[in-house]
């Protein structure tokens, strides 16, 4: 062991035996006590930034979703719908609107239609169409029940919903299975809260996205 090893360790116990003092003890403290209050002060501070910052987040977050939504409130999916070279995408759309649903829709309601990607599962290519007004969407999903009396018809019409919406409520009636599971209570009031909350964001319609 070396001159400054012996020393080091000396010093070590000196400084231990010494901190074993009371008054030692309280020395320490009103030396650490400025520092330990400026921490506490900086935490603080660091705590009231990140609140800010999350709180900054969220609502982009809501102005992002809103966009978002805003960007689809005219567009249709449509899937079950199969691939015919002979036509293209816009006139077996129009077709299936004028022959099947009574709906007369042109060329100049189509703001832009196009196939979006293969379902791996079910292989179906859906296509997605942008109207031009939303009044001709209204239209369209006001008659998509027709579809139901076609023979062996698995055509389906849906709103275009953003990712958020449509993963909010995979499975309809989902909630109300778990609310009438709870016992009344607070936790049934706190399910029920959250639910209306997220309806009055108009984010938990059940429907596919694209």
């Amino acid at each position: 062991m070396s001159e400054m090893d012996k020393f080091l360790s000396n010093f070590k116990q000196i400084f231990i035996n010494t901190m074993r003092e009371p008054e030692a003890q309280d020395a320490l403290r009103e030396v650490m006590k400025p520092l330990s209050e400026a921490n506490t002060e900086n935490i603080a501070k660091l705590t009231d930034i990140v609140e800010v910052q999350k709180n900054e987040i969220k609502t982009l977050k809501m102005e992002i979703e809103e966009l978002r939504i805003r960007e689809k409130q005219k567009s249709l999916i449509i899937s079950g719908m199969k691939k015919d070279d002979t036509k293209s995408v816009t006139d077996q759309v129009i077709s299936l609107c004028k022959d099947n649903m009574q709906v007369n829709l042109h060329p100049d309601d189509i703001d832009d239609i196009f196939r979006g990607k293969t379902n791996t599962k079910t292989k179906d290519t859906p296509i997605i169409i942008k109207l031009t007004t939303q009044r001709k969407k209204v239209e369209i999903m006001k008659s998509k029940k027709a579809l139901k009396n076609l023979p062996d018809s698995k055509i389906f019409i849906n709103e275009c919903l953003t990712t958020t919406r449509a993963n909010c409520s995979p499975k309809p009636g989902k909630w109300l299975k778990r609310r009438h599971s709870l016992p009344p209570g607070p936790e049934m009031a706190l399910y029920m809260s959250k639910r209306l909350k997220l309806q009055h964001l108009d984010l938990c319609t059940p429907r596919r996205n694209c």
